[in-house]
């Protein structure tokens, strides 16, 4: 498809200004990350040629192999999918494909096709994301889906020289890159959640009354019960299905069939997903030789395993499973409880695998998870338990969202502090600073409002300028091939060097905003010693 101004299949080539969002104008010294594939040369640099501003992103490349592309990619993580990406590309009529890609907390790659650049000269390029997940996709755990947060998204060339007539080399301009990021919203957790009941019994036997059914395609689906007994969570799952995969990889819910059943039990668990005490994951595995279980996210998890009894059965339509878990390795999982919960089923046919949810949530997810009210519960509790849960990540959201210094007046940094002791950095290790500043902008990564710098002199007398960057803490959680990211803290500004020369060095830091005002710290030290490390790698 040739990209013109009257097309817009896949694209629009709008030239007002976007919706205020995350804003990427080349100004200053930092560059997005060069990729690369089947050999494909390409740099990429500062131009003078700009449409906005003073400097726009100038990418040449050629493609020596006809699979072959490149890519700017950005490694700045997103809370939510942008709602449209747009940004002025000036084209050179190469004829090669325009793509999106986008990275989510899995690993997984998203592909979005724009078209061939068929035209010359600044156009205004700008797509919403809605198509995000139903194109190409791959790595991570390739379902579809994009597990938030993303991070990381970038612009790719691909060689169109495998489907038609093309250049394999160019000459492309970047610049005013704007993601236009909506306002989050919480869902709305009302009496109209998803709810699902486990009986409370004195029998052993699973109570067959409260069943939860997950609907699969062509008529397979499974069907799980679940029932509270004195010192026990029964399980129970009949699962109508054709092909029984066992799982390769032992314990693993994403490779074969199994089932899942997710807990929150307090409600508590932030929006990014789950990692108090309370909190777990059990997981029904059928196999050749009887089925296992496995759990994640829990402190009692030894006592979970040794303790719990599950066995399986083949039928003539599928499978079923049935599981003691002791409730000493519960917390909170009482009568009269409302608990956070999902249930999932995991089918893999013909090697795919497909997760199942019954909520409808994404793994590792409690802010899409569905209601558990554990025997007879109150309508008033019931009302309780959703509200808590509701303020609970409002609370967390208007928490989580950067506070910037909103005032009038000039930059002021308030303190600094090295991460690392400054009196012994090894040669070709870090030194790091996070700083604390009062300033006036809207927009961390926009340079044009706010820029941060140290200047750094090194022992023989050399100066260089060193960028900061806007610094999220978190904590960092995998489960299988999935990637949780939780912030923990306010943001601040940092500092990162690597020094090579043993000695003292000193660093100055300085701040301009986007009236020009400027202010700069006191002079710091820090001494570089000598250290066995042989270096950067060279070729």
């Amino acid at each position: 498809m040739l990209l013109t101004p009257r097309i817009a299949l896949l694209l629009c080539l709008l030239a007002p200004a976007l919706l205020a969002g995350l804003t990427f104008g080349f100004e200053g010294r930092t560059l997005p990350r060069l990729t690369s594939y089947k050999e494909a040369a390409a740099a990429l640099r500062h131009a003078s040629e700009a449409r906005h501003g003073a400097r726009a992103a100038e990418l040449t490349f050629s493609f020596p192999d006809p699979a072959g592309y490149v890519g700017l990619m950005f490694a700045q993580q997103l809370p939510r999918i942008p709602a449209r990406f747009a940004f002025d590309l000036h084209g050179d009529g190469n004829q090669n494909l325009l793509c999106l890609r986008f990275h989510d907390a899995t690993g997984e790659s998203f592909q979005l096709r724009l078209g061939k650049i068929g035209w010359h000269g600044w156009q205004r390029i700008s797509s919403d994301l809605k198509r995000v997940g139903k194109e190409s996709h791959w790595g991570g755990n390739n379902d579809g889906v994009v597990d938030l947060p993303v991070t990381g998204f970038g612009i790719e060339i691909r060689s169109f020289a495998k489907h038609g007539k093309c250049r394999p080399n160019g000459r492309l301009l970047f610049d005013n890159l704007v993601l236009d990021l909506p306002e989050a919203t919480l869902p709305v957790v009302s009496q109209d959640s998803q709810q699902a009941h486990c009986p409370v019994t004195e029998a052993a036997a699973t109570d067959r009354s409260s069943p939860i059914v997950i609907e699969g395609v062509d008529g397979e689906k499974a069907t799980i019960w679940l029932n509270l007994t004195a010192d026990s969570l029964h399980i129970a799952a009949e699962v109508t299905d054709g092909d029984l995969r066992f799982p390769a990889i032992p314990h693993d819910p994403s490779d074969g069939d199994a089932i899942e059943i997710w807990l929150d039990p307090k409600l508590d668990s932030l929006p990014t997903g789950l990692g108090q005490p309370d909190d777990c994951m059990i997981a029904l595995h059928p196999g050749a030789n009887g089925a296992s279980i496995s759990a994640w996210h829990t402190d009692r998890t030894p006592h979970l395993l040794a303790a719990s009894r599950v066995t399986m059965r083949r039928t003539g339509t599928g499978y079923t499973l049935e599981a003691a878990i002791p409730r000493a390795a519960l917390r909170e999982v009482e009568p009269g409880n409302m608990i956070g919960f999902d249930a999932c089923w995991w089918d893999q046919d013909e090697g795919q695998t497909v997760r199942h949810s019954w909520a409808n949530a994404a793994p590792d997810a409690p802010w899409e998870f569905g209601i558990l009210a554990l025997g007879d519960v109150s309508t008033a509790r019931k009302t309780a338990s959703q509200t808590q849960r509701a303020t609970g990540q409002r609370a967390w959201l208007a928490a989580q969202r950067p506070q910037l210094a909103q005032r009038p007046g000039p930059p002021e940094i308030h303190s600094l502090r090295p991460i690392r002791d400054p009196t012994s950095i090894p040669a070709f290790g870090l030194f790091e600073l996070a700083c604390e500043l009062g300033a006036e902008y809207n927009n961390p990564f926009d340079f044009r409002q706010i820029e941060v710098q140290a200047k750094i002199t090194c022992p023989d007398g050399r100066t260089t300028a060193v960028d900061g960057f806007w610094h999220q803490p978190y904590r960092y959680q995998t489960y299988h091939a999935t990637e949780s990211l939780t912030p923990q803290g306010q943001p601040h500004w940092r500092i990162r060097f690597t020094p090579t020369v043993p000695g003292q060095y000193h660093c100055q830091l300085q701040v301009r905003d986007g009236k020009e005002r400027r202010a700069e710290g006191v002079r710091a030290t820090f001494t570089c010693v000598p250290s066995p490390t042989p270096g950067f790698v060279r070729r």
